[in-house]
């Protein structure tokens, strides 16, 4: 009887008797049963609801996720949206607590694969360089061509701005996208970079076909950004950051704006001056610490200008080495091999843009809809953005508010509603390409003086350091001690500031260093000191 009352029977399927079935009796035998087609499609789409949400708990767990991500992502797009429909087919008073948030979220995503979608069409992002770092554990840098005309706004926030992602899909890959820190390089406007470690399918699978003669397809998504570090770091009298191994991605960048605003500001902020700032770079891969300390760190010296004796900040990096073996102090140059088509700079020579340019691609141009900090750029994101949500519920509540009780017709809820909003988002593309082209018309000769960071003034992006700053590069054998440091940290400044980026294990290293040195809690109280944390996992 209970599987009669599930699955409807052969009756139900045909259009000509569906109508007229009943089957009091045959299926149910209490009269305040639906025994109608319409209540057994009822009871089918509940059943198929319930079963597909007991998959979705179950590829949910954290084994299936770490172990078999596609499969936990292609059930969740499946079953996820099985559920949506048959929500709907079971209750269709459903529809007004799920419309919202399924519309918020296509408001929020579709303009955004448009963008995608366009340029993919156009051949994706060019690649200018691409470096297969030797003795590295698997790290690999990239570098992509930037627009500039666009948003300049944007794209020299790149470089004052610290701690920026992007998202990157390359379809030969994975038809996911995927978070990169970037990073920028002092005098290069024209290129944005990411440096990755291979350790799913998705970064091995890049770092694989970056090694073919056609470089593959590759869409990028940007830029975004988090909590505003630079901001954060600058409210602290001392500066401690500790990365682990490619964590030192994030504060690349935050080296060279740090003593740039603290420059440009003359010391002052508050009532607190930052007078020192640490760099900590634990990390086992001696052909990384070598490549990173030659083409990023070498900057830092090499823009100093100041006197070592003299006042202002005093920067200090110091690589922990924590494999056996001849420790790198960046004497010897990591020069290209020639498989990166680079110059040792990350610039090609005329054969390359010859290669390059038979691989396709343009220049990567900050996604439309992304936030920026003008309020007039995000007025385009907002008035699509609210035109699809409000119009979406009009059309929902005029579908909901119909005489019809037919299941399938119920989905039209969805569907439709969604249906406009990519028509909206393609309509609102071309009409913003045409302005794109505009800009780009008067721009072309254009240079932006000077770009805001919060209140701070950054002037120029091609020098980190300027004079009146002290600078030290020290390499040194095996892992820091985090009690010490914290110790010496809390003697010697009033209000500290602890960043970290890393696995999780020195994270809680960190963490418990600075609490058994001074009771956390109560510093915290006070106000003395704050620890900022960026998480990945290893």
């Amino acid at each position: 009887m209970i599987k009669k009352m599930v699955f409807p029977p052969r009756a139900c399927w045909n259009k000509e008797t569906y109508a007229t079935y009943d089957g009091l009796g045959e299926v149910c035998v209490s009269q305040n049963t639906y025994c109608d087609c319409h209540g057994l499609f009822v009871n089918l789409a509940g059943v198929a609801v319930l079963v597909s949400f007991v998959i979705l708990t179950v590829t949910s767990l954290h084994w299936v996720r770490r172990n078999f991500y596609k499969v936990f992502y292609l059930t969740h797009v499946v079953f996820a949206t099985l559920i949506t429909f048959g929500l709907v087919m079971h209750w269709k008073r459903m529809i007004l607590y799920i419309c919202p948030s399924i519309f918020y979220y296509a408001a929020s995503t579709l303009p955004t694969l448009m963008q995608a979608a366009k340029s993919y069409f156009q051949g994706g992002t060019r690649i200018t360089g691409a470096q297969h770092i030797p003795d590295s554990g698997g790290c690999v840098e990239i570098s992509l061509l930037l627009d500039r005309s666009t948003f300049p706004d944007a794209t020299t926030s790149l470089h004052t701005t610290s701690t920026q992602y992007v998202r990157i899909c390359v379809p030969e890959v994975s038809s996911l996208f995927h978070p990169f820190t970037v990073y920028s390089t002092p005098g290069d406007d024209d290129n944005l970079r990411i440096i990755f470690r291979c350790y799913g399918n998705f970064t091995y699978g890049l770092s694989d076909a970056l090694l073919r003669p056609r470089r593959p397809k590759i869409i990028v998504d940007g830029f975004y950004s988090g909590a505003d570090r630079l901001t954060q770091a600058l409210g602290h009298d001392t500066v401690i950051m500790v990365a682990g191994g490619i964590g030192i991605v994030s504060y690349m960048s935050m080296i060279c704006l740090l003593n740039s605003v603290l420059t440009g500001l003359g010391g002052e902020r508050g009532s607190h001056r930052t007078r020192r700032v640490v760099l900590h770079w634990i990390c086992r891969d001696e052909g990384l610490i070598q490549y990173i300390s030659n083409r990023h760190f070498s900057h830092v010296l090499q823009d100093c200008a100041g006197n070592p004796e003299g006042g202002g900040v005093l920067f200090q990096i110091l690589c922990h080495h924590t494999t056996k073996g001849k420790l790198h102090g960046g004497e010897d140059a990591d020069d290209s091999d020639g498989t990166d088509g680079t110059d040792g700079t990350g610039s090609f020579s005329s054969n390359e843009e010859t290669q390059q340019a038979k691989n396709g691609g343009s220049a990567m141009v900050p996604a439309w809809f992304a936030p920026h900090k003008r309020m007039y750029q995000n007025t385009p994101s907002f008035l699509l953005h609210s035109f699809i949500c409000w119009y979406s519920l009009r059309v929902t509540w005029q579908l909901y508010i119909a005489d019809d009780d037919v299941l399938l017709y119920r989905t039209y809820h969805i569907w439709v509603p969604i249906g406009l909003a990519v028509v909206s988002s393609l309509v609102f593309m071309v009409v913003l390409e045409l302005v794109h082209n505009m800009i780009r018309r008067f721009r072309q000769n254009g240079k932006t003086a000077e770009v805001t960071d919060g209140q701070f003034i950054v002037k120029g992006s091609s020098s980190c350091l300027e004079s009146g700053t002290r600078v030290r590069v020290e390499h040194v054998y095996g892992r820091p001690k985090m009690e010490e440091i914290m110790e010496e940290m809390f003697e010697t400044s009033k209000n500290p500031g602890v960043f970290m980026c890393g696995p999780k294990v020195l994270l809680q290293t960190v963490r418990d260093a600075w609490g058994e040195a001074h009771l956390l809690e109560m510093r915290v109280r006070e106000g003395k000191g704050s620890i900022y944390e960026e998480t990945f996992e290893l």
